[in-house]
């Protein structure tokens, strides 16, 4: 169960940067995204990667780890 929680929060994840990459795209912009879960940090680099490559829009992720949000 809580690896098709993790699919469907990952492919709304991916479909919200998209809405904001096909912005950036049009305005030659780039998306940079605050990610509040250190336990999902490697996918979220990988998304990332994945979406420059294919659209080249830059994206950068960072993650805040407890204590570190400020």
């Amino acid at each position: 169960m809580k690896t098709k929680k993790m699919a469907a929060a990952a492919t709304m994840a991916a479909m919200a940067v998209s809405l904001f990459g096909a912005q950036a795209a049009a305005e030659g912009g780039s998306v940079y995204y605050l990610n509040y879960k250190p336990e999902v940090d490697a996918q979220w680099q990988e998304l990332a990667a994945s979406y420059t490559e294919q659209t080249g829009v830059e994206v950068t992720v960072v993650t805040a780890a407890s204590g570190t949000y400020e």
